[in-house]
């Protein structure tokens, strides 16, 4: 169990650099409620959940909800970040409608 945790305190990282080189800022959560990550630039703010998997995503009811809350009461748009464990590679989702989202298209 400890290795899973471990695994998805680095995904949390790998996220937070990948936005960092996309010339996000970005705070990681020390203690995830919901976010682990804020990331804002002059254009958009993301309140972020970090998920690390090898097939499918299951999120927590109370992880929608905090997620939800914690986007409305920051003004941000809330994402999940999937980490893909065989590779690393990043993907974002929209909570709303689960659609993947190109931040190259959004930052031009």
């Amino acid at each position: 169990m400890q290795i899973w945790a471990d695994y998805g305190i680095k995904a949390e990282y790998l996220v937070a650099n990948y936005l960092l080189n996309k010339g996000f800022n970005v705070n990681v959560s020390k203690n995830s409620r919901g976010v682990d990550i804020l990331a804002w630039n002059e254009r958009v703010r993301f309140c972020i959940q970090v998920k690390a998997s090898l097939k499918s995503v299951h999120l927590k009811g109370r992880e929608i909800t905090q997620l939800k809350h914690a986007a409305l009461t920051n003004n941000c748009k809330a994402l999940v970040a999937i980490v893909r464990v065989e590779n690393n590679r990043v993907e974002l989702y929209s909570l709303d409608g689960w659609e993947k989202l190109d931040l190259d298209k959004i930052l031009c």
